[in-house]
């Protein structure tokens, strides 16, 4: 069947797929029309001449994971999707367009439909390829870590505010990490730091005080001959629900990963999923359940890679978008909403 007409036929909707509708050599800016929507970063098979692989933003539709719309495609990455709480701007970092490791901080708006690396006075705005930045209450700005230098494992806090196109140091880390994990209210941040190796978790104020040690035993981080054994990443919190999940490895238990849901102190704790699978990426919807990815193979983001919903209330887990649903599709990244 040719890409010019890809007829998809799913549950009696019909999608006419074409290259223009793909951003493949088309036009890319789809009109979002959902009343919710789920963000997401897939990859296509196409590389551009340049030999970069084809990645792209779509907006699914929450309520009807059937519909879908591409927003942007091309060569830039579009990995740690992180939408600002006024639903505005999704923050994006770009491998392609950073140094080793180090990518570049980039914004879709989706009202305008347009992209845009930041700077800082002439600067790019490094981030970190695994640490999501924490979005400021008034979508005005985020807190960040990004190594002191490319390749430096020394990281710092940071906050970027969007309208003056400026940076500003919160907590200077050398010769240690430091990493922001969500906006505790309006003026604390819960942080992640290696400055005492027995606590790692506190509470910062957004002007770098250290305040109260966050003692949670789940958040536990143990390696045994230099491999890492027990312990969570990909860390989002929510400050309605005092609540974080996160993907949780305990190699004495399961193989891969787990989706799990904690509070600060550790008073509750819920593990989801077999732990079978490369559980990943766990995103707070806004009625309260977690969408995650799930990968066959950690090294390769596509390979047999799919959205999955859990429902916080039942504990039930199912299939919410999946790439073998939509052949120009080979993978998917991360996700927010």
């Amino acid at each position: 069947m040719s890409l010019r007409a890809l007829l998809i036929l799913l549950s009696g909707t019909v999608f006419f797929l074409t290259c223009e509708f793909l951003g493949i050599g088309g036009s890319d800016n789809q009109e979002v029309d959902f009343e919710t929507s789920v963000y997401a970063n897939v990859f296509f098979e196409k590389n551009h001449s340049d030999d970069a692989t084809t990645h792209g933003i779509i907006a699914i539709n929450y309520d009807n994971p059937k519909e879908f719309k591409l927003l942007l495609s091309d060569s830039s990455t579009y990995y740690n999707l992180n939408l600002s709480p006024d639903g505005e701007k999704l923050l994006y970092s770009d491998v392609y367009a950073g140094s080793g490791t180090s990518p570049i901080y980039g914004v879709y708006n989706i009202d305008t439909k347009k992209k845009t690396l930041l700077d800082d006075e002439g600067w790019p705005v490094f981030g970190h390829e695994s640490l999501d930045p924490v979005w400021d209450t008034n979508s005005a700005g985020f807190y960040f870590t990004n190594p002191v230098q490319a390749f430096s494992i020394d990281q710092s806090v940071l906050y970027y505010n969007l309208e003056t196109k400026k940076g500003r140091l919160i907590k200077e880390s050398y010769p240690h990490a430091i990493a922001p994990l969500g906006l505790l209210g309006t003026d604390s941040l819960f942080v992640y730091s290696n400055e005492y190796d027995s606590l790692p978790y506190y509470r910062m104020s957004t002007e770098g005080e250290y305040g109260k040690v966050i003692n949670n035993p789940y958040l536990e981080f143990i390696t045994e001959n230099g491999l890492w054994q027990k312990g969570v990443i990909d860390f989002e919190w929510n400050d309605s629900l005092k609540l974080i999940t996160a993907s949780y490895l305990n190699q004495a238990e399961f193989d891969k990963f787990k989706i799990i849901v904690t509070d600060l102190e550790g008073t509750f704790f819920k593990e989801f999923t077999s732990g079978v699978y490369f559980n990943r990426y766990p995103t707070w919807t806004k009625d309260g359940n977690i969408i995650f990815t799930e990968q066959r193979d950690n090294f390769d983001d596509q390979i047999e890679s799919e959205l999955k919903l859990i429902d916080l209330e039942t504990g039930e887990i199912s299939p919410f978008f999946s790439k073998r649903e939509y052949p120009e599709i080979t993978g998917i990244g991360t996700s927010d909403q």
